[in-house]
């Protein structure tokens, strides 16, 4: 899946962001046609030989006061390795 965003930052299981082992993420802002930009956060994972991918947008006038969510979620996230 193609989706063009402009990054911020990277993170990954070694800097104790993620949970997930063999994984990046991608923290970044999307701008939309209709004007709009949205904060985004997108990982790519391996595990058991198969990819996956979370991704997370929202408005970014929302993301200052709700952007925790984004995190708080990804912590929940745990796979069997």
């Amino acid at each position: 899946m193609n989706i063009p965003f402009e990054m911020d930052s990277t993170f990954t299981h070694e800097d104790g962001s993620l949970k997930i082992k063999n994984a990046i993420g991608y923290l970044g802002q999307k701008f939309y046609k209709d004007s709009s930009k949205h904060a985004v956060l997108i990982v790519h994972a391996l595990v058991d030989n198969k990819g996956i991918q979370i991704i997370m947008d929202m408005t970014s006038d929302l993301y200052d006061e709700y952007g925790k969510e984004f995190w708080l979620a990804l912590e929940g996230i745990r796979l069997i390795e």
